[in-house]
Order: structure tokens, then C-alpha cells, then sequence
């Protein structure tokens, strides 16, 4: 009754060995563990962390009292929106960032050990807050918006000192977008328009310049011609140059009048030679 035919062939087989044999497989199959690309194992020994570190790919652990924590050390992103802090003027400013970090390998056992997997908020969240506003509380509101890429940087530079205290890297910190409240932004742009109507007006005042200058250079020189045609004038026979240079200009015609407009009588004055 204990016994069964597994077989085709009809062998009988017990039931505990079939058993003994899937253990066995279980058991084989606890010694070793797969670690995925980009992945650290951190090993953990019947609840505590051995400071074993398992890299890429098949790892043999003992079964039963080992467990692996696989933790992930590629280039991650951390986002945050529209976190308020203060510029140095005392203007709020609302910055939305990006930080691209990674888990040093060799200490991934650590930041399990200290923080767990909860080390985005546990850790990165309050640093970026406080880095954004240490750096904004450095400038005025409109020297962040003209050094933007300045503000990032020292972001990252405050960011990066507080992260490799728990094991981070801090790869690039991107400022996506900067807001200031309603107030101060109808301030800067009544400042613009004031600024581009000033250069307007100074632009107009100098073109009205330009053309009184044009006009004043254009009269110089008609009174310099009229200056040096009357003394050509004067040293060619004053008068007598006057006359002749009518007679040259004239066409050859006599100039006809009318005694009265009912008659219709004309009469041709003749020219004395």
C-alpha cells in the first residue's frame, strides 16, 4: 500500500524517496543566486548584514540562513517640483529640479544596513531641499534668473558633500524651471517695459540729433556754395557776368505781350544789340 509505479517499466518507488529528491533540488537550488545587470547582493545572515557584497551575475551563498538583498547602482533620477526657498531678497522662489545619482557598489551593504531601500527620502529628499535653498539664499531673485546655471552648480557642490556621507554620487543636478510669485514677476516686467521704453526715447533723442546735425551741415554748405558763386561772380565782371549768363541761357525767342485781353493784338519786342 506504501508503494507506487512512477515508471513505465513498472519499478516501484517510495514515496520518502521522491521526497528526499525534491528537497534536495530545493536545497540545491537556496546555495546560489542570480544578480542582475547594474545590481549589487547584499548578503544578509539570519537577519544581519554580513558586509558580503555579491556583483553581477551566478553567486553561491549558504541555503537556509542566507538571504540576498539585491540593490540597484545604475544612474537613477530623482525629481522634484516646485520646492519653495527664498533668494536673498527675500523674494519666494519655486525651483523644480532633477538630481541623477548612484549607490557606490563597494557600500551598498552600508547604505542597507543605515537607511535600507528607503534611502531617496530618507536621505536624497531633505538634501536637495536644503541644497536649493542654501543656493538661492545667495542671490537676489533676478541674479538666479541671469546665473542659472551658477545656482545649479552650487547645488550640486552642496548636494554632492552631503550625499558622500551616506554612499551617494551625485551625477548631475538639472534645474528644469524657476518661478517667483505674482508680484515680482509684474515687477520685472514693468521694469523691462520701463527699460525698453527708456532706450527707445534715447534712441529717438539721437535721431533727432542725426537730422538737426544733417540740417545744420546741409545749410553750412548751401552758404558755402552761394559764398563761392557770388565771389566768382564779383572777380568775372559783377554785372556785366550777370547778363551774360542770361544771354546764354536764352532760347532764341522773343517773348510776346498782350495790350489788352479784347483786342487780341501781340506785338514782338525786339532785343537791342
Amino acid at each position: 500500500m506504501n508503494q507506487f509505479d512512477l515508471s513505465s517499466n513498472g519499478f516501484p518507488v517510495k514515496k520518502s524517496f521522491i521526497y528526499l529528491i525534491i528537497l534536495a533540488i530545493l536545497f540545491v537550488g537556496s546555495t546560489f543566486t542570480i544578480v542582475g545587470p547594474g545590481q549589487r547582493g547584499v548578503v544578509v545572515r539570519l537577519g544581519q548584514v554580513t558586509g558580503k557584497v555579491f556583483n553581477e551575475g551566478l553567486n553561491f551563498k549558504m541555503p537556509i540562513v542566507d538571504s540576498v538583498v539585491k540593490m540597484d547602482v545604475k544612474v537613477q533620477r530623482f525629481d522634484i517640483q516646485k520646492s519653495q526657498a527664498a533668494s536673498k531678497d527675500g523674494q519666494s522662489v519655486f525651483t523644480t529640479i532633477s538630481v541623477n545619482y548612484s549607490l557606490q557598489p563597494e557600500k551598498v551593504d552600508k547604505i542597507y544596513q543605515t537607511l535600507s531601500k528607503g534611502y531617496e527620502y530618507n536621505v536624497i529628499y531633505p538634501a536637495v531641499n536644503e541644497a536649493i535653498k542654501q543656493s538661492t539664499a545667495k542671490y537676489d531673485a533676478v541674479e538666479i534668473l541671469q546665473n542659472r546655471a551658477e545656482v545649479g552648480e552650487m547645488m550640486r557642490a552642496i548636494l554632492q558633500e552631503r550625499l558622500t556621507q551616506h554612499n551617494i554620487n551625485v551625477v548631475a543636478v538639472s534645474v528644469n524651471n524657476l518661478e517667483f510669485s505674482e508680484s515680482f514677476d509684474n515687477a520685472l516686467e514693468a521694469k523691462q517695459t520701463a527699460v525698453q521704453q527708456a532706450l527707445k526715447a534715447k534712441n529717438d533723442l539721437e535721431r533727432v540729433k542725426f537730422e538737426a546735425e544733417q540740417k545744420i551741415q546741409y545749410a553750412k554748405a548751401e552758404a558755402e556754395a552761394i559764398r563761392i558763386q557770388a565771389e566768382s561772380i564779383s572777380k568775372q565782371g559783377g554785372e556785366n557776368y550777370v547778363k551774360l549768363k542770361a544771354i546764354e541761357k536764352w532760347d532764341g525767342k522773343l517773348p510776346m505781350y498782350s495790350t489788352s485781353s479784347d483786342s487780341g493784338t501781340f506785338f514782338n519786342l525786339p532785343l537791342n544789340r
